[in-house]
């Protein structure tokens, strides 16, 4: 121990003296160490400065480029969300387009149901009303007879089941004409009870109940084609 103490001090004397001589020559350590680190405190920090500035127009770029990313995928999204609502709207439209028809056909339908059940009861009344009232037959004859104009003679053709009630009164029948001389009464199966079929020389007269039905028929038809 006492040997590194007489070897530091003329060390320690040699220092003083040139020191002495020459005081900017020498430096203590820690000033040469306070120097390096101020050294490399200053090129970090040019680096750092140098790395911060360069930094800036990259950022600035990347920034740029985000955003023109998002408008053009907002673009995109956009018309791509058109595009479907407007293939949803067609669809929708068609679909109510072939609601409103099949509505139309069934209405259509309904309506001629309607009209053909309305026929078929009215045929039932009428056959009802021909077995209470016999004499039905009568006016319908009245009514053809009416129609004709300026004829001498004509044949009615009836329901066997109505010629003897047609002969009995066909005195009475020759009296609402005119112009009527002579009636021929002839039975046909193919008239219903009730109806007749008139024929003359200026045309016939179909006065049938069941063509008087028909002819209803076919005119309520012609009314739903018109509307």
């Amino acid at each position: 121990m006492f040997s590194v103490i007489k070897l530091h001090k003329p060390v320690k004397r040699l220092r003083i003296m040139l020191a002495t001589q020459n005081p900017q020559s020498v430096k203590s350590g820690s000033e040469q160490q306070h120097s390096r680190g101020s050294g490399t405190a200053s090129a970090e920090s040019s680096t750092l400065g140098h790395r911060s500035d360069n930094s800036l127009p990259l950022e600035s770029e990347f920034q740029r480029g985000f955003e023109a990313g998002a408008r053009a995928t907002e673009s995109a999204l956009r018309k791509e969300y058109e595009d479907k609502t407007a293939e949803e709207r067609l669809r929708i439209g068609i679909f109510l387009v072939s609601i409103q028809e099949q509505l139309e056909v069934l209405q259509s339908r309904a309506e001629r149901t309607v009209v053909h059940l309305a026929i078929a009861v009215a045929e039932q009344i009428i056959k009802r009303e021909v077995m209470l009232d016999r004499e039905l037959v009568l006016r319908q004859i009245k009514e053809a007879v009416r129609r004709v104009m300026g004829v001498g003679h004509i044949k009615l053709r009836v329901n066997p089941s109505d010629e003897q009630m047609v002969r009995d009164h066909r005195a009475g029948l020759l009296s609402g004409s005119d112009s009527i001389r002579e009636i021929v009464v002839e039975p046909d199966e193919k008239v219903a009870p009730g109806g007749c079929i008139l024929e003359s020389d200026s045309g016939n007269v179909d006065a049938r109940l069941a063509t008087q039905l028909q002819k209803i028929e076919v005119a309520f038809t012609e009314e739903e084609a018109s509307a």
